[in-house]
């Protein structure tokens, strides 16, 4: 039920408020922040300690772009608009991304791709210039989402490294889910597959972070 209404119009029209994002945001991502830490930093963590993780590959590699896999209702895009130079988002669910595209129109520094992001970011791959962070998202989580029973996180991997040489960084959200079941492919084979492409890995907060040896 909580997921209808957390999609519908008029709950996206209070998500994307100036208002909303500019005052009550923080004083609420301070709130789920300390409480995350009192209850010992439990799985998943709070959205603020994801983008932080973005923010932090983005400046250890010199990233002027982020390449997100998996938009849903925007919150990343939103939060790290003007971050970088050029930020991607590709969505698979049309209901989703097709607000977003609307939202985002007037900012030449966002596109928002619709499509398979296992075969999508060979059409965003050759557009950029420089280093990149790819946030891959792109997992099934209910409601609206969408999932065909494949999780699309090997094809994605292989993209990035076979059609770009610069020196990227990963991150892949949702750890606890990758376990073989449901579509996932088990966290020790996403972590042999990344390694043998030349990637330095660690796993915290639920998030795997990978940083090509060329970096």
């Amino acid at each position: 039920m909580f997921g209808v209404i957390r999609t519908s119009k008029l709950f996206r029209r209070i998500r994307r408020s100036k208002l909303i994002q500019s005052l009550i945001r923080p004083i609420w991502t301070g709130m789920l922040l300390r409480r995350w830490w009192r209850e010992g930093r439990p799985n998943p963590p709070p959205h603020s300690v994801k983008l932080s993780a973005i923010m932090y590959l983005g400046d250890s590699i010199g990233a002027t772009c982020l390449v997100e896999t998996g938009a849903f209702l925007g919150d990343t895009v939103r939060a790290l608009q003007g971050r970088f130079q050029r930020l991607y988002s590709i969505e698979l669910a049309e209901s989703l991304a097709l607000p977003l595209q609307v939202e985002f129109a007037s900012d030449p520094s966002i596109r928002i791709v619709i499509g398979d992001s296992g075969k999508k970011l060979a059409d965003v791959l050759p557009e950029l210039d420089g280093p990149a962070v790819f946030w891959l998202d792109a997992h099934y989580s209910g409601g609206v989402t969408v999932g065909d029973g494949t999780v699309p996180i090997f094809a994605e991997i292989d993209l990035i490294r076979t059609m770009s040489r610069h020196p990227h960084a990963i991150l892949i959200d949702d750890m606890v889910d990758f376990t073989g079941v449901d579509g996932y492919p088990t966290m020790e084979s996403l972590r042999s597959k990344v390694i043998a492409l030349g990637y330095s890995v660690s796993v915290f907060n639920n998030m795997m972070h990978c940083v090509s040896g060329d970096a």
